[in-house]
């Protein structure tokens, strides 16, 4: 039992892969074959479930991931509870169990301020979000000395906020030293883009953000996630329907340009589908959409799928039922093993507060 849940009375069952990323495999694959990559530009994963556990152990069914063409350096090989139909548990839990009753982080800002879009460092003892509490949006910082301890007051992240634009959606890297964020800061091209800025070290400043140029397109780009070998990132854009959708792209490596973005086919529905997190170095992706409301102005869930092809392609998502309301939710960061998410939602009235949970 981790300190953190320690704190909160969870208990966090081991996740277990091999040694090598969804990411890594895929783009080796894509080397072999010119070919593949040009009619899978965005294949970037390739993960299936490679096992099944139940709440009282764990059995390992790799001869399942051999037959789904998952390859044997990459794929996940245990899942708390049994997948369900399109990943679910059969309590209603995500692909790695139900996730605790959420609850909410104190301390950041004012009770009235917007809280949004948070990203936490691979320690967790950094909490990046967006704010509005300046009159446009804003990117904020709050540091704790253990993850036991409570966040402290949030800063104004100053070299990243700019001050009559929308600085939102920041996306810490696994190593904690690249910060994507969303930003209507004037670029290269006009509108909401992703911005990147990086560091040399955690105790060092933020260098000045440039705009991230899309190979291909100049399609405005929000809510980026990327994967823990920085080799895919997935974000939403304006969709084919008036909503958003999103789209994925990928790189060979951290030194060569990503590739023109493709729409996720397989997870857009006709509403709005949005705010993505991966986790799982990339084999697993949370998002909220609007798919399961219902009247003029649905609200937004969060759904859960995981890689289950040789080629990345997801599984169909299923609502993460245990941290859903009527209320809207989303803006979900997980941990890369994927037992811990935080999010936004504005259950506890007309603000948008920040909530974690466990699994």
């Amino acid at each position: 039992m981790s300190e953190t849940n320690r704190a909160h009375g969870v208990s966090r069952l081991p996740l277990l892969t091999t040694s090598s990323t969804c990411s890594k495999r895929a783009m080796d694959r894509g080397r072999r074959s010119a070919t593949a990559v040009r009619s899978r530009p965005a294949a970037v994963r390739g993960s299936a479930p490679g096992g099944v556990a139940t709440r009282t152990g764990w059995l390992l069914l790799s001869a399942l991931a051999l037959a789904a063409g998952c390859g044997a350096g990459d794929r996940v090989v245990a899942y708390l509870s049994g997948p369900a139909a399109g990943g679910a548990t059969a309590d209603g839990g995500g692909v790695l169990g139900t996730f605790s009753a959420p609850v909410a982080i104190y301390g950041l800002l004012d009770a009235t301020d917007v809280l949004q879009d948070p990203s936490l460092s691979t320690d967790e003892l950094e909490l990046y979000f967006a704010s509005n509490k300046g009159g446009t949006l804003d990117i904020w910082r709050s540091t704790r000395a253990t993850t036991a301890d409570a966040w402290g007051t949030a800063s104004l992240v100053e070299e990243l906020s700019s001050d009559v634009y929308d600085d939102q959606e920041p996306e810490l890297t696994r190593d904690d030293l690249t910060m994507y964020f969303a930003s209507n800061r004037p670029g290269a091209e006009a509108g909401t883009h992703i911005w990147v800025s990086r560091r040399s070290g955690r105790a060092e400043p933020w260098g000045a953000p440039a705009q991230l140029q899309l190979t291909g397109t100049a399609m405005m780009a929000r809510g980026p996630t990327i994967d823990a070998p920085q080799l895919e990132m997935i974000f939403y854009s304006d969709g084919a329907e008036g909503d958003y959708d999103l789209y994925r792209m990928w790189r060979p490596s951290i030194a060569e340009p990503w590739q023109p973005p493709a729409p996720l086919s397989e997870i857009n529905s006709t509403v709005f589908d949005w705010d993505p997190g991966l986790f799982q170095d990339g084999c697993g992706l949370v998002f909220g959409s609007r798919r399961g409301g219902t009247g003029k102005s649905p609200t937004s869930d969060l759904f859960e799928t995981v890689a289950a092809s040789d080629d990345g392609t997801f599984t169909a998502p299923h609502p993460l039922d245990a941290l859903n309301t009527k209320a809207s939710e989303g803006d979900p960061w997980l941990s890369n093993d994927g037992h811990h998410i935080v999010f936004s939602s504005d259950r506890g009235g007309t603000v948008s507060r920040l909530y974690e949970s466990w699994r």
